[in-house]
C-alpha cells in the first residue's frame, strides 16, 4: 500500500486488507520488474540491493582489471555495473541525498577501477574523462529526455498525455520559449511524479536544448 507519511498513520495497524473473503497481508515493500518499492517510495531498500549487487561485481572486475585494456574494461564496466545505477533510474527523481550519496560512491569506485585512479585523488576530472554524468544528473538526463520523446514523437503515450504546453493570459516573449505547464503540487509525495517533475526540469534547460531537432542532438 503506497502512502504519504500521514496516511501511513492511519493504516499502521491494518495487518491484512480483505479481498473476496480472502486475508491479504499487508507488505512494507514489493518487487516490480526488479525495483523494491515500499510505502513511501523513498527507495531506501532498493538502492541498498542496488549497491551490494554493484559492490559484488566492482569487486570481481578489480580482481581482473589488470588483464583488460582500457576499453574493454569501460565496456565491461558499463554492462555490468552501471546498467544497474541506469536501471529505472527515472523514478529516483525527488529521492533523498542519503541515497544518491550510496549509488555515487557506486559509480566513483567503478570510475577509479576502470581507470586505475587512486583512492584519494578527485573524481570529478575522471568522470569527465569517462564522459560519464554523475548519478544525479544521469536522472535529470532521463526524465528530460523521456519528456523530448514524449513531446516530439507522443511516446510512451502513457506519459505524454501527462504534459500539456504553458499558455500565458496574456502575450508574454515566454509565449515562444516551448514551455510546459508547471502543476500545483500539494505535497512533496505528489510533486515526485512525472506530471510535475518533467516540466520543471524541462522548463530549466536552454531553449536550445527543448527546440533540438533530434534525439541525437538533444
Amino acid at each position: 500500500m503506497f502512502s504519504t507519511a500521514q496516511r501511513s498513520r492511519r493504516t499502521n495497524s491494518m495487518s491484512s486488507i480483505d479481498v473476496t473473503r480472502h486475508n491479504v497481508p499487508i507488505s512494507k515493500s514489493l518487487k516490480l520488474l526488479g525495483v523494491t518499492l515500499d510505502a513511501h517510495l523513498t527507495f531506501y531498500e532498493h538502492v541498498n540491493n542496488t549497491c551490494r549487487a554493484a559492490f559484488y561485481h566492482l569487486r570481481a572486475l578489480r580482481h581482473i582489471r589488470s588483464s583488460l585494456t582500457d576499453e574493454m574494461a569501460q565496456t565491461v564496466s558499463c554492462a555490468v555495473v552501471h546498467s544497474r545505477l541506469d536501471y529505472c533510474n527515472s523514478l529516483y527523481v525527488g529521492m533523498s541525498d542519503t541515497n544518491f550519496a550510496k549509488l555515487q560512491r557506486v559509480q566513483n569506485s567503478l570510475a577509479r577501477i576502470v581507470t586505475s585512479t587512486r583512492k584519494h585523488e578527485h573524481i570529478t576530472p575522471v568522470l569527465n574523462r569517462l564522459h560519464w554524468l554523475p548519478l544525479r544528473q544521469r536522472v535529470m538526463y532521463k526524465t528530460a529526455m523521456l519528456t523530448y520523446k514524449s513531446l516530439n514523437i507522443g511516446q510512451p503515450e502513457h506519459l505524454s498525455v501527462l504534459l500539456s504546453d504553458y499558455t500565458p493570459l496574456r502575450k508574454l516573449r515566454s509565449s515562444d520559449y516551448q514551455l510546459l505547464s508547471q502543476p500545483t503540487d500539494n505535497t512533496v509525495f505528489a510533486g515526485r511524479a512525472f506530471s510535475s517533475t518533467a516540466p520543471r526540469i524541462w522548463n530549466s534547460l536552454p531553449i536550445t536544448i527543448r527546440t533540438a531537432s533530434t534525439t541525437n542532438t538533444f
